[in-house]
């Protein structure tokens, strides 16, 4: 007999053991009627709630930038991203990591803006900002 037919036998042994103890104890014990509980009422079926339909209303600009605007009045939020269409895959084999590195970069500041005062400016609107990098784009977003 081969080991891991063996196995599976053992361990259907160890589970079949297991399991007469506690049918022993079972049967031994002498039978309860079950109680009866008082029927509670069915619930109320949940409202469905349907989402508002969204009007995406699409724009290029003269310089190509393409511009996809949601409004939704649902909740007084404004989320604002803008997307690249670069990630990693326009690294070289070799050089990897540029695209979230600049991502990163783009918090270090400017010219016209300080290290970390754009999300100081939206955090202190109520608001939060993050980016990602990933294979086809890079993106930046902030919500208020």
């Amino acid at each position: 007999m081969n080991t891991t037919k063996l196995a599976r036998i053992f361990s259907a042994g160890l589970v079949a053991l297991a399991l007469v103890p506690a049918a022993a104890a079972q049967a031994k014990a002498p039978a309860k009627a079950p109680a009866k509980r008082p029927q509670a009422a069915a619930p109320a079926p949940a409202p469905v709630v349907r989402p508002p339909k969204l009007l995406i209303q699409k724009h290029t600009l003269a310089n190509g930038l393409r511009v996809l605007m949601v409004e939704d009045h649902s909740a007084p939020v404004i989320n604002l991203q803008v997307w690249y269409h670069v990630g990693s895959k326009d690294e070289r084999p070799g050089r990897t990591g540029f695209a979230h590195l600049f991502e990163h970069l783009m918090f270090k500041g400017s010219a016209h803006v300080g290290v970390d005062e754009h999300s100081r400016i939206i955090e202190a609107i109520g608001g939060f900002d993050n980016a990602g990098t990933s294979f086809d784009y890079t993106f930046y977003w902030q919500k208020v």
